[in-house]
C-alpha cells in the first residue's frame, strides 16, 4: 500500500507539460506594442523645445516718439499665453489605453498641434510687435495742410508743422486803416499747439482695431485724415495792442474853414473824426492771424475796423464868395479857394465910405426904380427913378445885410468913376460888369469888403 502511494506521487518530466509565457505565445512577426509612455512624452518635450529654439526672436524695435496701445498689446500676450498652456496641456501622454495604437497617434496629433501653435504663436507676435512698431508712425491717408505725411515719425511731423504753419504764422500782420499801416508782430500773442496737431495725425490708427490697422497695412487702404492747424490768441495781449494802436487814431470830427488873407480865400479842409471799434478790431486780428489761407500767402493783411464822423461842415460846402478890395477898387469872385474873375469897382468916398466887414447878399434886383434915400447928396433929385439905363444904379443891383449898399451898374454918365472913390458908400461897377457878375451869385453868399 505505501509502496503503491509512493510511486503515484513520482511525476515523470517526460509527462508534465512545460509553462509558457505570453511573450512566448505572440510570434516573433508581431511587434511591441509595450507603450513606452515615459520615453514618447520626453522626446515630445525635447522636439517641442527644439522647434521653439529655433523660432525667430522677435527683434528690438525702436518704438518712437508715440507710445503704442500697450494695453491691447498685453492683451493679446495674455490671450496667447492661455492658449498654449491648454494645448501644451492637452499634449502631455496619457495613460496606456486598452487599445495601445490609438494613443499613439493621440500623442502624434498632439505634436502637430503644438508645432502649430508654435507657428501661430511667432506669427502673431509678428504681427502684434509690427503693429506696435507702426504706432509709432502717422498713419497712410493723413495730410497736413494738402501735404502727405504718411508714414512719418513724431519727430519729422513736428518739423512739417513747424515748416508749414509755425514759421508762416509767425510772420507780421500788416494792419491797414486812416491810411496808414502798422505791423503786428505775432510772437508773444498767437501760440500753434503743435502737440494736438500731432495727436491729430496719428489719432485715425488709434480709433480702430489692431486688425484694422493690419488691414491698412497689408492692402494699402487709407485711415484718412487732414491736420487742421491749431491755435490759441493771448486775446490780453492783442487788446493792448489794439487800444494803443486806436489812441493814435481816434480824434473829433472837425469842420471845414473858409478863411481870408488879404484879398485871398484861403480853405482848410475838413477832418474826419474817427474812433476804432476795439471789439470788432480783436475779432478782425485774432482771424487773420490764425487764418489758415493766410499760411500760403507771402504777407499777410488785415483792416481795422475804423468808424468815421462826417464833419458838419465840408470843402464842398464853400461856393460862390465876393471879396472887395477898397485900396485896389477892385471886386474878386471866388469859386471855393480858386479866383474865378476880377472887376473894376467905385467904392465910396471918404465922406460917404462903404463899410468894412464880412457880410452876405440879401437881394438881388435888375430894373428896380431907384428911391431917394434922403440924404444931403440927394436932396435934388427927384424922389423916384424908374428903372432902366439911365438909373442912378443901373438895371442890376445886388445889396448886402447893410441898409442901403449895393453892387451896382451905373448910366454912362458915371462910366468915368470906376477905379476911384466916387460913390456914396455903394460900389460902383461897369453895366458889363455887373451883368456878368450878377447871374454867378445867389442870396446867401458871402461878400467880404477890407480896406
Amino acid at each position: 500500500m505505501d509502496d503503491m502511494d509512493l510511486k503515484e506521487d513520482r511525476i515523470d518530466p517526460s509527462d508534465v507539460t512545460p509553462e509558457v509565457s505570453v511573450a512566448d505565445t505572440v510570434p516573433d512577426a508581431v511587434p511591441e506594442l509595450e507603450a513606452p509612455a515615459p520615453e514618447l512624452a520626453d522626446a515630445t518635450s525635447v522636439e517641442a523645445e527644439d522647434a521653439a529654439a529655433e523660432a525667430p526672436e522677435a527683434p528690438a524695435v525702436d518704438l518712437g516718439d508715440t507710445p503704442p496701445e500697450a494695453p491691447e498689446l498685453v492683451a493679446v500676450g495674455d490671450a496667447i499665453a492661455d492658449a498654449v498652456a491648454e494645448l501644451a496641456a492637452s499634449a502631455e501622454p496619457a495613460p496606456v489605453a486598452d487599445e495601445p495604437a490609438q494613443a499613439h497617434v493621440s500623442r502624434v496629433g498632439s505634436w502637430f498641434k503644438l508645432a502649430f501653435l508654435v507657428t501661430f504663436v511667432v506669427l502673431s507676435l509678428g504681427a502684434v510687435v509690427g503693429d506696435y512698431v507702426a504706432l509709432a508712425y502717422v498713419p497712410r491717408g493723413v495730410t497736413l495742410l494738402g501735404h502727405d505725411v504718411s508714414n512719418f515719425s513724431a519727430s519729422a511731423l513736428r518739423a512739417a508743422i513747424d515748416r508749414n504753419v509755425t514759421t508762416p504764422a509767425m510772420l507780421p500782420l500788416s494792419v491797414l486803416g486812416d491810411g496808414k499801416s502798422w505791423q503786428l508782430d505775432p510772437r508773444g500773442i498767437v501760440t500753434v499747439d503743435v502737440d494736438a496737431m500731432v495727436a491729430q495725425a496719428y489719432a485715425p490708427a488709434h480709433k480702430v482695431t489692431m486688425v484694422a490697422r493690419l488691414w491698412s497695412r497689408i492692402t494699402g487702404a487709407p485711415l484718412r485724415a487732414d491736420v487742421d492747424p491749431v491755435y490759441s490768441v493771448d486775446s490780453a495781449s492783442l487788446q493792448r495792442w489794439v487800444t494803443d494802436t486806436a489812441a493814435t487814431i481816434e480824434r473829433p470830427a472837425v469842420d471845414a474853414k473858409r478863411t481870408l488873407v488879404k484879398y485871398t480865400i484861403k480853405i482848410t479842409p475838413e477832418v474826419m473824426g474817427a474812433t476804432v471799434n476795439e471789439t470788432a478790431a480783436l475779432e478782425v486780428l485774432s482771424s487773420a492771424l490764425i487764418a489758415e489761407e493766410s499760411l500760403t500767402m507771402a504777407s499777410r493783411v488785415a483792416s481795422l475796423p475804423i468808424d468815421f464822423v462826417t464833419p458838419k461842415v465840408t470843402k464842398a460846402k464853400f461856393k460862390k464868395a465876393i471879396v472887395v478890395s477898397l485900396s485896389q477898387c477892385k471886386v474878386y469872385l471866388y469859386d471855393g479857394a480858386k479866383l474865378v474873375k476880377t472887376y473894376r469897382c467905385a467904392p465910396g468916398q471918404p465922406a460917404w465910405p462903404t463899410p468894412r466887414g464880412d457880410f452876405v447878399i440879401v437881394r438881388k434886383q435888375a430894373n428896380a426904380p431907384w428911391i431917394n434915400p434922403g440924404s444931403t447928396w440927394a436932396a435934388s433929385m427927384p424922389h423916384i427913378i424908374p428903372g432902366g439905363p439911365g438909373n442912378p444904379m443901373g438895371d442890376r443891383k445886388i445889396g448886402i445885410n447893410w441898409p442901403g449898399i449895393f453892387l451896382h451898374g451905373i448910366p454912362a454918365s458915371e462910366y468915368s468913376s470906376i477905379g476911384t472913390h466916387a460913390s456914396h458908400g455903394c460900389m460902383r461897377m461897369m453895366p458889363s460888369s455887373i451883368h456878368d457878375l450878377y447871374p454867378r451869385v445867389k442870396i446867401g453868399d458871402p461878400v467880404y469888403i477890407r480896406s
